[in-house]
């Protein structure tokens, strides 16, 4: 059912402003650090709700979110750790993420400096979830592997999924 969801009309649609609310308080949280301010957050949905949301991060799960599934977002720092200098990407176009390739970019406003050490995983039930942009070396934590993808991978992922005119 989630290859089905996964087209360019869909994207935006689906999950409608879910991700600029979940990714918002991310990347608030990570610019201005303050003890007093959000530590965690729950959204809560039904299946129809996390659905889409598989559907972007994870298109090869293939599965229906069960009765009680939960999609859980975790946003970690590692000052220690020191990015790679921004670089032209290699390759070519991924297949299964064409459909994301073809929709119109928004570019992240935060000096790329505020958010380089910052790392996002996400995890459906038990499983830590790979997303497509964050598999290839440089897009993810050097030692804990691809499923904790740099806050740059996982945000152009997310930023093209929000839509601009979603009251019209």
């Amino acid at each position: 059912m989630a290859a089905k969801i996964r087209s360019e009309q869909n994207l935006e649609s689906h999950p409608g402003r879910l991700p600029q609310t979940v990714g918002a308080p991310a990347a608030e949280t990570h610019t201005a650090y303050d003890p007093a301010k959000l530590k965690f957050s729950i959204f809560s949905g039904h299946d129809s709700t996390i659905l889409p949301l598989l559907a972007i991060f994870a298109p090869d799960l293939g599965q229906w979110p069960a009765y009680a599934a939960h999609l859980s977002l975790e946003l970690f720092q590692d000052p220690s750790y020191q990015p790679a200098p921004a670089q032209a990407k290699e390759g070519g176009v991924d297949a299964r993420d064409a459909a994301l390739q073809s929709l119109p970019a928004r570019p992240l406003t935060l000096p790329r400096e505020s958010y380089a050490t910052y790392f996002v995983r996400l995890r459906f039930n038990d499983q830590f979830l790979t997303l497509p942009k964050c598999a290839p070396k440089g897009r993810h934590h050097p030692q804990m592997g691809p499923t904790m993808c740099t806050f740059d991978a996982f945000y152009e992922t997310v930023e093209r999924l929000i839509p601009t005119d979603y009251r019209a």
